[in-house]
């Protein structure tokens, strides 16, 4: 998601620098910054996909809204991260992950399109309006 705002959010290089290191790893700020990017390319009105998209990412965030639970066993007070056991569904997690992998993957692809679509498109303008 911070590779899609960077690439493609129409903010100055000052401004994304501010919002990555404001948003940080919280998946819930994140996700709100790079969804109108998402939904303005989206010619579709189907918003079925986004809305799981979403779900995923709310899911992860509630569980671990720092991103801490999945990388240290206890916090800089030595308290266990996690309260109680969790069990993971490990095939289950990597299905939903290959997922918005290829989600995001595809989204990647279709904003460089888009972007090079209006590059070139800019560039044929400017040669056409200086011909004539």
């Amino acid at each position: 998601m911070k590779s899609i705002y960077i690439s493609y959010s129409d903010d100055n290089v000052q401004q994304k620098i501010k919002t990555i290191g404001k948003v940080g790893h919280n998946l819930e700020n994140l996700w709100l910054k790079v969804e109108p990017i998402i939904k303005e390319a989206n010619s579709s009105k189907d918003d079925d996909t986004l809305l799981i998209v979403q779900d995923y990412i709310l899911q992860f965030h509630k569980f671990d809204g720092r991103s801490f639970k999945f990388r240290y066993p206890i916090n800089k007070r030595l308290e266990p991260m996690l309260e109680k056991e969790h069990f993971i569904d490990l095939v289950n997690l990597k299905k939903r992950m290959d997922e918005l992998e290829n989600f995001f993957s595809g989204v990647d692809g279709q904003l460089d399109h888009i972007r090079s679509f209006k590059q070139e498109w800019e560039s044929e303008m400017k040669r056409y309006y200086e011909y004539y």
